[in-house]
């Protein structure tokens, strides 16, 4: 299974968006808008589009003395805004906001990919990494692929491609389907209309195919320490 397969089904770059479609677009408004509030309150001048410039929220809480402890976990709190549908995964982006590299794990890969996408605002600035295999399409500008695994809900026949855009100068040196993990800068995009995550690649490594391209729910992982 390669990204033929993902070419005839598309592939699936804002898993955010999909969570948001059994939501009203009020709810989903309202969400938006508090957590652009709580950034704003956070920050101590406006953050410049895709964290280019000015200081990011992840600047101004590593340098407030609010930055340990039971403070902390508060203060993130207020930056974490959800109703009850997002409340698993805010909890979850708290905890991978405390993280100096957000490393995408083979199980929670599909959550934890979810959980920046919801919170993507928060996270601009933030470090990633994670590994999958090469996938383009025709929307694909030059610098862009996608680190993509297919995501399983049932069994391998309903499988769909899932990942995130990577974007980098170097990106048509890196082959459809090698298998590559890449570190990078979480910044925002857009695909096909949507709002999506995106890394600037700081460093890509080819690695081996791992056993499985297939990645599954975990549905303990939001709910783990």
């Amino acid at each position: 299974m390669d990204s033929t397969l993902a070419s005839k089904r598309g592939v699936n770059l804002s898993k955010g968006e999909m969570q948001r479609s059994g939501q009203s677009i009020v709810q989903t408004n309202s969400l938006s808008e508090r957590m652009r509030q709580q950034v704003t309150l956070t920050i101590e001048e406006p953050a410049k589009p895709n964290g280019t410039s000015g200081l990011g929220v992840q600047d101004s809480m590593s340098s407030s003395p609010l930055a340990d402890g039971a403070a902390w976990d508060e203060k993130l709190k207020e930056m974490f805004v959800a109703d009850e549908f997002y409340e698993d995964f805010a909890k979850l982006g708290m905890k991978l906001y405390k993280q100096d590299i957000i490393s995408v794990p083979e199980e929670g890969f599909i959550e934890t990919i979810t959980a920046i996408d919801i919170f993507k605002d928060l996270f601009v600035g933030k470090t990633a990494e994670l590994s999958g295999f090469v996938y383009r399409d025709e929307s694909m500008k030059r610098n862009q692929f996608a680190v993509t695994r297919f995501e399983v809900q049932c069994c391998s026949a309903d499988a769909s491609a899932f990942g995130i855009m990577v974007e980098l100068d170097e990106a048509p040196k890196y082959k459809t389907d090698d298998w590559v993990k890449v570190t990078g800068i979480i910044g925002k995009s857009k695909y096909e209309d949507n709002d999506i995550v995106k890394l600037e690649a700081t460093k890509i490594e080819p690695i081996p195919a791992l056993a499985s391209p297939y990645v599954y729910p975990d549905y303990q992982f939001l709910f783990k320490p």
